[in-house]
């Protein structure tokens, strides 16, 4: 993060003998950054920053998760009871999950933690969340570009 400070502390392996050394130091590298970092939808909190709207066809398309940005929350209404379809589809096979959860008050988990599909799942009206998270919660291993399609029937 360029708008934090970092330090290098460089010690002589014979310091505690009082023994000192020259040195140099060179840094390198490139800053990492992800074009979809900066959307706050990172957190329970912060979703409804990213509020659904339920319609045919793709409903997120082209979301990032990973080296940091660990999660994604959206969150969406039904005002009926609905049989609804979850399908996560990743850049990078297994590399992100999602999770449902019901959110009127507080968050109760609907689906099982951490599939890529949920298929025919009767929800009752109300508010809902869905969770997209890195499979290494954004540590840099596990990093995808994804698609999310909810199927309302």
């Amino acid at each position: 993060d360029k708008n934090k400070e970092y330090y290098l502390m460089v010690q002589a392996t014979g310091a505690k003998k009082g023994k000192n050394t020259d040195y140099n130091v060179r840094t390198s590298g490139n800053e990492f950054n992800n074009q979809y970092n900066n959307v706050n939808n990172n957190s329970w909190n912060s979703a409804g920053a990213e509020t659904l709207t339920l319609g045919p066809g793709v409903e997120v398309s082209g979301e990032w998760v990973g080296y940091g940005d660990a999660a994604d929350w959206f969150r969406f209404r039904l005002d009926n009871a609905q049989r609804c379809t979850f399908n996560l589809q990743l850049d990078v096979p297994k590399a992100a999950k999602m999770t449902l959860y019901s959110s009127n008050s507080q968050y109760n988990q609907v689906s099982k933690l951490g599939f890529t599909r949920f298929n025919d799942l009767d929800l009752a009206a109300g508010y809902y969340a869905v969770q997209i998270f890195s499979s290494d919660m954004g540590k840099g291993k596990k990093n995808t570009g994804y698609d999310l399609n909810i199927a309302v029937a």
